[in-house]
């Protein structure tokens, strides 16, 4: 019998692992993951460089201890993103395996969980081809359903389930959002605005970034960032929401408006040409088509532009409207909304208060956080805390029926 069972070999499973093994290196840790590797997620995340986690975070000491006793050499860059000094996913999977390895952690890859049954003073884990092996304490770290592609399935959730755990509502986050009003004309398209999430005339959170017209809809961290916020019910639907974008934010209204009217007094001027320097050439035609109310209205010259013409082109430029009317699903989302909540863990332990000795860390647990490696510092954090404490919980029950 293992002391201490880790199901799911992605960032909050090898931390797990580490954790326990760590906690008491005479004991037996066995880590088990369905994929051929581990952590084959882990190297797609941050664009292939792993952005592991954010110097914004207060409490930083144990992760930032962790990634030093595992041998990564991180730097931090712009917002507080932290990234091993390679720049390399590669590298933070190396380090991870060389850790394991190091510490005599057992690992089984190939291993598809099919059911966890609680038996005398442990857990019985049985695979599906793989036979069965028992523990004294069990860290669930499965992942959630976000990029199924990598193997995160939601397997975890159906196991919960049979011990009588509730997960909340699932959706896709930090991925792209489809617009009604959307004109691919303008795929491929880059531009730095401040975009604002609106629910029913309320503005619910702005967003200052990249935007990224893309084949779908718009695209990009601040867009991702809001895509967090979109929640359905049976009284809200996706056409309820509206992306209000402000492609000027360092001008004000009565600022823009004095340079939309300066520029429109050059002699000679084509109104499609108004727009030039300000946003790239596709987007200024469908704001002056949008604001002119028309496909030709952008065809004459600006001095036939009236007054009322400069204030609607002003106003597109500072509130370009979009009506959101889908959302990427699980294959592009980079997270997983929902799951476990707050109130069915201990929350410095990570153990169930519903069945005692099965502990649960990572996407599994409800957390949803902005990109920037905010959900990965999560993933190692509870992982760590998981595998520590279910190794400390392992040694007391062992030491209880040695006495």
């Amino acid at each position: 019998m293992f002391d201490v069972c880790v199901i799911g070999g992605g960032a909050s499973g090898m931390a797990a692992a580490i954790a326990a093994a760590e906690k008491n290196s005479s004991a037996s840790v066995v880590l088990l993951e369905k994929n051929s590797k581990l952590g084959k997620k882990l190297l797609a995340t941050g664009n292939g460089r792993c952005n592991l986690s954010n110097s914004e975070i207060i409490d930083q000491g144990e992760v930032s201890g962790f990634f030093e006793r595992i041998g990564l050499l991180l730097r931090t860059e712009e917002q507080g993103r932290m990234y091993p000094y390679s720049g390399k996913a590669l590298d933070v999977n190396k380090a991870l395996n060389l850790r394991i390895s190091t510490l005599g952690i057992k690992v089984m890859t190939e291993f598809q969980v099919s059911k966890l049954t609680e038996t005398f003073g442990g857990y019985l884990i049985s695979g599906e081809k793989k036979g069965t092996i028992e523990a004294r304490k069990v860290v669930l770290a499965t992942g959630g359903k976000a990029a199924p592609q990598y193997g995160s399935t939601g397997d975890g959730y159906a196991i919960l389930k049979t011990f009588g755990h509730e997960a909340t509502r699932l959706a896709p986050g930090l991925t792209w959002l489809a617009c009604k009003e959307y004109n691919d004309s303008l795929k491929g398209l880059r531009i730095k605005a401040k975009i604002s999430l609106v629910l029913k005339n309320a503005t619910l959170e702005e967003e200052l970034g990249e935007i990224q017209f893309t084949r779908d809809g718009l695209s990009g961290i601040c867009i991702f960032n809001l895509s967090n916020h979109v929640t359905l019910d049976h009284n809200i639907d996706f056409s309820d929401y509206q992306l209000s974008i402000d492609f000027m934010p360092d001008y004000s209204d009565d600022e823009l408006r004095a340079l939309i009217d300066k520029r429109s007094g050059i002699r000679n001027l084509d109104i499609k040409d108004l727009l030039l320097s300000v946003v790239p050439e596709a987007l200024g035609i469908e704001i002056l088509r949008r604001a002119l109310m028309s496909d030709a209205g952008y065809l004459g010259k600006t001095a036939d532009l009236s007054v009322m013409d400069k204030q609607r082109i002003s106003s597109q430029i500072k509130n370009f409207c979009y009506t959101v009317s889908n959302a990427g699903g699980w294959k592009d989302a980079q997270i997983t909304r929902g799951g476990l909540g707050c109130d069915q863990i201990h929350s410095v332990t990570k153990e169930s208060l519903i069945k005692p000795g099965l502990f649960i860390a990572g996407e599994l647990l409800e957390y949803a956080g902005p990109c920037g490696g905010f959900n990965l510092y999560h993933a190692w954090h509870t992982g760590l805390a998981a595998g520590r404490n279910a190794m400390e919980a392992a040694l007391i029950e062992h030491r209880r029926n040695n006495v």
